[in-house]
């Protein structure tokens, strides 16, 4: 999965899309969906820099702070390194903004996972930690649910009352911690097999090889081979 996996499903959920049915089936292959990936498709080639397509995050971040990107997506581990004279050309320049959506908005805040290796010696131990770690009462204190009190209670100490510098990204940190989405990419086992299917898909419509319609049909295809395979429905 590679930089654009990451992104579009921001674009995905904010045209109504989603990655699965109820039953966990393939849902990619939605007009909310299609419309998502020509959106997204439209606004990296009218509006991106050449090559754009196959740029990770070391490339958006360096464009940004070498300004010639005007624009990105990105979390706030970005904003230490564009702020610091020292390495960003655009220190002190930068807006903040929760991103847009055509239905809803969706911060991509949540793209984390909890596993437990196949060769581990120790599974139940660890199963056992992770059914402890993801109860309610749990999850809240340590940042597991959404809205993310952890980290809100975080940026709302006394220290960063007054710190103008820091206050126009704490305020869209916060507004979009509300926003997040525990299930951005639905917390399943099978999370990084389906994304790999998205990320192919939406690199045939980058690289014209196919349009949003074709590739989005054939990724729900393998999608849905995927979650049957794994005996969805449960």
């Amino acid at each position: 999965m590679g930089m654009n996996e990451w992104t579009w499903p921001t674009f995905l959920r904010g045209f109504g899309g989603s990655y699965y049915t109820k039953d966990m089936m393939g849902n990619l292959d939605t007009p909310q969906a299609i419309s998502a990936l020509d959106y997204y498709n439209r606004i990296l080639k009218n509006y991106g820099p050449e090559g754009v397509a196959n740029f990770g995050w070391i490339e958006v971040s360096q464009g940004l702070m070498q300004g010639t990107a005007a624009m990105i997506i990105d979390g706030t581990v970005i904003a230490p390194r564009a702020e610091d004279p020292s390495q960003s050309k655009v220190a002190g320049k930068l807006g903040y903004a929760v991103v847009p959506g055509n239905v809803q908005r969706q911060p991509g805040f949540y793209s984390w996972m909890l596993v437990v290796p196949a060769h581990s010696k120790r599974q139940k131990a660890a199963v056992k930690f992770i059914t402890w770690m993801i109860t309610p009462d749990t999850a809240k204190k340590i940042g597991l649910s959404a809205p993310n009190q952890a980290l809100d209670s975080v940026y709302n100490i006394p220290v960063y009352a007054g710190y103008s510098q820091a206050e126009p990204l704490l305020k869209v940190v916060k507004e979009s911690l509300a926003l997040a989405d525990p299930d951005y990419r639905p917390r399943v086992p099978e999370e990084a097999e389906v994304g790999t299917a998205v990320s192919i898909a939406i690199s045939e419509v980058l690289s014209g090889e196919k349009t949003a319609a074709e590739a989005l049909k054939d990724a729900n295809t393998e999608v849905t081979r995927i979650m049957k395979a794994a005996g969805y429905p449960k």
